[in-house]
């Protein structure tokens, strides 16, 4: 659980990070302190076994090259949130990164999934990223009219790639005594 939590907040803190343009880069590359023993916090397990831990995984999404991310504050870890009323219409921004010397196209998927991981909301966006691009899109989408907690993708794909991009966010709907949200795992949406 704490593995996921941290995978999860460094994504976010990579992708905030890597959306703001005045930042040169993002230094988290530190894998391995020494060759006897334990790894830090991208591995598990001895180093010789050498076993990616979810923050790793994660990071392969928030450092792509050319991805979109979700702008929006995580509603599931701030307890001051406020949840959002069922039905009503979410405006937020994606932002569009793209570190390569040429421009990009693709769309983006955004989906809302609910606690068993169904999407009961879906939104299909066409992209285009310039050449060293650090813009935003805005966007608005319904929520769903039931209450609970649910989990926002950002799913890009470019025109050029076989590879999905995820960018993620747990978002409360209405009022209810727990929320209970889908756990994504990179490569579960194709």
């Amino acid at each position: 659980q704490n593995r996921e939590f941290q995978a999860y907040d460094m994504q976010l803190e990579t992708e905030w990070l890597r959306s703001e343009p005045d930042l040169a880069g993002v230094l988290a590359f530190c894998y391995l302190a020494n060759n006897y023993g334990y790894t830090g916090d991208w591995f598990t397990g001895n180093i010789k076994d050498l076993n990616p831990a979810p923050t790793l995984n994660w990071f392969i999404h928030a450092f792509a090259p050319s991805t979109v991310f979700i702008n929006l504050t995580d509603e599931r870890y701030v307890k001051k949130a406020e949840p959002h009323k069922p039905g009503e219409k979410l405006s937020f921004e994606l932002a569009k990164i793209n570190d390569l010397a040429r421009g990009i196209t693709g769309q983006v998927t955004l989906r809302v999934l609910d606690s068993d991981g169904k999407a009961v909301v879906k939104k299909i966006i066409p992209v285009t990223l310039s050449a060293f691009d650090r813009s935003t899109v805005p966007v608005e989408i319904f929520l769903p009219g039931k209450a609970g907690g649910y989990l926002l993708s950002a799913e890009f794909l470019a025109d050029e790639s076989k590879e999905t991009l995820i960018s993620r966010r747990f978002i409360k709907v209405g009022v209810v005594p727990e929320y209970k949200y889908f756990e994504i795992q990179p490569g579960m949406l194709k």
